[in-house]
């Protein structure tokens, strides 16, 4: 099925179409890449940027695997996203759609399941993981900007990103196909509170794709893999409309 047409689906009508089996997501091996001279850390972050750039929207079907507490929860899903302020995430589970996140210019909006009045532990915490952060960090998002250079080593560089409350968020980067491969969020007292990788990248629509993503953190772990990745087709006007019951963030 196209991304395109799991977005007319998963994200405006019926979720059956949508459900896969609850196997584990299992990353696929790198392709070749494009491989880059090192010159330094400015520059090849504009270079990043402009790679950036060639994404418009981007649409996917993802299979998802939630862990906390001992507990594991396979999730089959949907992303879409037209950068930098609109995103749409719906989740399943059975066959039931479970999780809601859309972000547009309105604002964050959230729909949960619940069950006995309580929504979900394990889905909450895609929410507690900063899902949509996670997300963001995705080609597309001009998040390159934000970053300044931190450390440089014989193979990657790192960049850092530093909230005026003290949390940072420092990304090291392959030097040859300057590619993420791992995020580090700080908290102010600079203790480790998450830790993300992004593995098993392809070349798509002019820039190179992460198809494997893992969370790791206090409050659990989240493994997302891409499927049927699709860049800069059009997509739905309904496709950043929250559903009904969705509760707009503060």
């Amino acid at each position: 099925m196209s991304s395109r047409r799991v977005i007319g689906v998963c994200l405006t009508a019926s979720a059956a179409a949508c459900v896969t089996s609850c196997a584990s997501p299992r990353p696929k091996p790198a392709a070749d890449l494009p491989r880059y001279a090192w010159t330094d850390a400015a520059t090849v972050l504009r270079t990043m940027e402009d790679r950036d750039r060639a994404v418009d929207t981007f649409s996917a079907s993802c299979d998802l695997l939630v862990e906390t507490n001992g507990k594991r929860v396979a999730l089959t899903g949907a992303v879409a996203a037209d950068p930098p302020n609109r995103l749409h995430l719906r989740a399943w589970k059975l066959s039931q759609a479970v999780l809601d996140l859309t972000l547009n210019e309105d604002g964050l909006f959230l729909y949960q399941k619940k069950r006995g009045g309580a929504a979900d532990s394990s889905v909450s915490k895609l929410t507690e993981q900063r899902f949509v952060s996670v997300l963001k960090l995705l080609p597309g998002f001009g998040t390159t900007g934000q970053w300044k250079p931190a450390t440089v080593g014989r193979n990657e560089f790192s960049v850092i990103s530093r909230l005026a409350d003290g949390p940072t968020t420092e990304c090291f980067i392959d030097k040859q196909t300057l590619t993420r491969t791992r995020c580090v969020h700080r908290d102010g007292r600079g203790h480790v509170a998450e830790t993300l990788s992004f593995t098993s990248y392809r070349p798509i629509g002019g820039t190179v794709w992460p198809m494997h993503l893992a969370a790791r953190g206090l409050h659990g772990d989240v493994d997302l893999e891409f499927d049927d990745v699709t860049i800069n087709e059009a997509l739905s006007p309904r496709a950043f409309k929250p559903p009904r019951r969705a509760v707009k963030q503060p």
